[in-house]
């Protein structure tokens, strides 16, 4: 049975994409540049296309509709960022963590509960296990 030729489907079907999508095209040193923050996705080329999507609780990146990366919403907010000392440690609400990374490393610190989150370049990183210490009082 055909559809009455005045029938106004815009009325019966409603398309919306309330989810805003932002895209970055990769630099030479296959990074991207999003809210004050440098993204590195080694594994991509020179110019590929990165989609940002934010949502509520987090912001998720994707290339070709394959996720790469996403990061809790306090992240790309939080103003809590560490130096990494020449020891390879951050020192947060006097808690020293071992990280991986080079001195000098800028790396993002978001609370959970009380446990942390450290992110460098876009991903996450993790403590060294058994060098977590307490700064004790002075």
């Amino acid at each position: 049975m055909a559809l009455p030729k005045d029938l106004d489907l815009s009325l019966i079907f409603s398309v919306s994409n309330s989810i805003s999508s932002i895209t970055r095209q990769l630099k030479a040193d296959k990074s991207i540049s999003y809210k004050k923050q440098s993204f590195s996705f080694p594994l991509l080329n020179k110019g590929d296309l990165v989609s940002i999507i934010e949502l509520s609780t987090s912001t998720d990146f994707f290339f070709q509709d394959c996720l790469l990366l996403s990061l809790p919403k306090s992240n790309l907010n939080s103003s809590l960022a560490r130096k990494v000392k020449s020891d390879g440690s951050i020192l947060i609400s006097r808690r020293r963590f071992y990280l991986n990374l080079p001195k000098g490393a800028l790396v993002l610190v978001s609370k959970h509960a009380d446990s942390f989150g450290f992110f460098f370049n876009g991903s996450e990183v993790f403590p060294l296990p058994s060098q977590i210490t307490v700064q004790q009082p002075i």
